[in-house]
């Protein structure tokens, strides 16, 4: 038996998707139970796999143009399927959208599917693909055309039981129409033939034990515990003593010739120690696969604006890379669609804006003053800039608050009194 080439591991897939979708609650206890025997805790769920890869699916989330003449509600169904193409690629390295070829369902007509649901056999052009129980096989023809042929079995089964070597009806499958046009479009990694289970999955999970093992075992330090050598009785203790502890104190309560210690284990700043090294870990992955960090790990400290343009130059860097797969994506689909009927006219094209820092005051004021000192504005239009007005607002708060150009440096112009 010849099986297909480049097949995916669906296991490792299926488990992906589940810890994007973050229903993988199940898995993440089981290895927690797993590594901690005989210990009940429950696992904290501090994710960022999810985030992350929402940030890093940044070119059809973020504003962009597109040439096209379509129906309103049919480019907002194109863009959703491209937005959720372009998670599934980050994910997996793969993806593909699908243009449905009768659907009546203009909401279902453009979709995105993701590798558990799909497979391109590289050496034929065809495209396996999964419908409920079904499976569906889109065999490319040398003249063009696709002949599609389906069978009663899951996708997973049918995927692995094909053998290369036998026809392609006594292996159950049957044919049942001739299609124009391929209706599945795939935009993948560069020189990657087989779909990937996301790195970033175990580095969540082990963040997820780690807390919660550490959150377990900070615990017993937030409680004061208290060792109370006296002869006083019981009763005494608890009704005169024990009530003036508090109820975050417990009181171990012991005669005065006996003897009772207590086993130190430390304090809660190896935990905090933890969590910075995982941040650390997160933000390095987040600037090498063009992230904003900042999205995925908040931090205390508030950088300035010089520096948030140096590591946005580096998230659209890593960004631009995926430019000309989006581009030549959007072509296909679109030329796909006019073949199938699809009311699309007129396409010349779609072009990406780079992402912007967002300035914030500060930003604005020291770029208001520069653009003033070297006389490139006015005083009237650093004013408008700053305060997000009209030049002939700022011209009349000039006048009525009597503003000198210097005031800038202090800051009055935001001042209205």
């Amino acid at each position: 038996m010849s099986q297909l080439k480049n097949l995916p591991n669906l296991r490792q897939l299926e488990d992906t998707l589940s810890s994007f979708l973050e229903v993988d609650g199940k898995t993440i206890q089981s290895k927690l139970n797993v590594q901690y025997p005989g210990i009940n805790i429950d696992f904290f769920g501090v994710r960022f796999f999810r985030s992350f890869i929402n940030q890093q699916a940044s070119l059809f989330s973020q504003p962009f143009d597109r040439g096209l003449q379509v129906d309103t509600l049919l480019s907002d169904v194109l863009t959703k399927a491209e937005q959720e193409a372009e998670r599934y690629l980050h994910i997996f390295k793969k993806a593909a959208i699908f243009i449905d070829y009768e659907s009546d369902d203009i909401y279902e007509s453009v979709t995105a599917i993701d590798p558990t649901l799909y497979f391109h056999d590289i050496e034929s052009g065809s495209f396996f693909m999964a419908d409920g129980d079904k499976t569906l096989f889109f065999n490319q023809l040398v003249c063009g055309y696709v002949e599609l042929y389906t069978k009663d079995e899951k996708f997973s089964s049918a995927l692995f039981a094909y053998d290369t070597d036998i026809n392609i009806e006594e292996q159950g499958y049957e044919s049942t129409e001739l299609l124009k046009v391929m209706p599945l479009v795939e935009w993948s990694y560069d020189r990657i033939l087989t779909a990937q289970a996301n790195e970033l999955v175990p580095l969540e999970r082990n963040y997820i034990i780690s807390v919660s093992w550490g959150i377990y075992n900070s615990n017993p330090k937030l409680v004061q515990h208290v060792v109370l050598s006296t002869e006083q009785s019981a009763v005494q203790v608890k009704e005169e003593l024990l009530p003036n502890f508090g109820k975050k104190s417990r009181v171990t309560v012991i005669g005065t010739t006996d003897e009772f210690n207590v086993f130190d284990t430390g304090n809660i700043n190896v935990m905090t120690d933890l969590m910075k090294v995982y941040s650390a870990l997160i933000t390095q992955r987040a600037l090498q696969l063009g992230v904003d960090k900042n999205s995925i790990v908040v931090e205390e400290k508030v950088e300035s604006g010089e520096a948030k343009k140096v590591a946005l130059g580096y998230v659209n860097t890593v960004r631009n890379q995926f430019i000309f797969g989006a581009k030549i994506l959007d072509r296909k689909v679109v030329e796909t669609m006019e073949v199938m009927g699809y009311n699309v006219s007129d396409y010349t094209g779609i072009s990406f804006r780079p992402l912007a820092v967002v300035p914030s005051a500060d930003d604005n004021l020291v770029y208001a003053k520069n653009m003033m000192e070297t006389g490139f504005w006015s005083f009237e239009q650093g004013l408008s800039y700053v305060l997000d007005i009209s030049i002939d607002d700022a011209e009349d708060q000039i006048n009525d608050l009597g503003l000198e150009p210097y005031n800038i440096d202090s800051g009055d112009v935001n001042n209205e009194e």
